[in-house]
């Protein structure tokens, strides 16, 4: 019964876009402006820095409190933990009541490393901000630690489901992604300093 009810309440939780509801706040859908996405990326560039960290931090949460919820008040099990928070992200990508059109899922996928491994939450956090700032551009670093992630899952001998239900998620995070190669294979992609980044692999076409 639990593994039927740990992703249906993630799921549904992890739905809940605090970009969007942003967005909203300030008038507009955060879905028709900038990147066209509802995550913290696009919080950035259409809200500023302060919703950049504000939507950050509760999408990160988002996960975390599943977790939370699912072992303290329904005592699932480490792997009922995990898969409730990877339906968070599922959730925070695509959320029903916005035609399955959301975020992501990086910063959800955060959360999923802190009920992990604090340690680990710490480290990708960390290394998150130096990627992102010396390359200038938060994709970079969201493919190296969403990739890592499940191999850290697997060494430190978490159990073949955990380890399965991180990888499915992590898939999906870099497909969830795919504009954002494309748009750095055309030179089109924004960077954090707000110009254009990338290689352009049309020239001389």
């Amino acid at each position: 019964m639990i593994y039927f009810v740990s992703p249906v309440f993630g799921y549904l939780f992890g739905s809940l876009n605090p970009a969007y509801i942003f967005g909203r706040l300030k008038g507009f859908d955060i879905r028709e402006r900038g990147s066209h996405n509802a995550g913290a990326s696009n919080a950035k560039i259409c809200l500023g820095w302060k919703y950049f960290f504000m939507v950050v931090a509760i999408d990160v949460s988002k996960a975390v409190l599943v977790a939370l919820v699912i072992r303290n008040f329904l005592q699932g099990d480490q792997f009922a933990q995990i898969l409730g928070s990877c339906f968070a992200v599922i959730g925070h990508c695509f959320p029903f009541y916005l035609q399955f059109k959301g975020g992501k899922g990086f910063a959800a996928f955060i959360g999923v490393a802190a009920i992990i491994n604090f340690k680990v939450f710490a480290i990708i956090i960390f290394a998150s901000l130096i990627l992102a700032y010396l390359t200038n551009y938060i994709v970079v670093a969201t493919l190296i630690l969403t990739i890592s992630l499940p191999l850290v899952a697997y060494l430190m001998n978490l159990s073949l489901p955990c380890v399965i239900c991180l990888g499915l998620t992590a898939t999906m995070i870099i497909f969830q992604h795919r504009s954002n190669f494309i748009k750095f294979f055309h030179k089109e992609e924004i960077g954090i300093n707000g110009k254009y980044i990338g290689i352009d692999l049309r020239k001389g076409r």
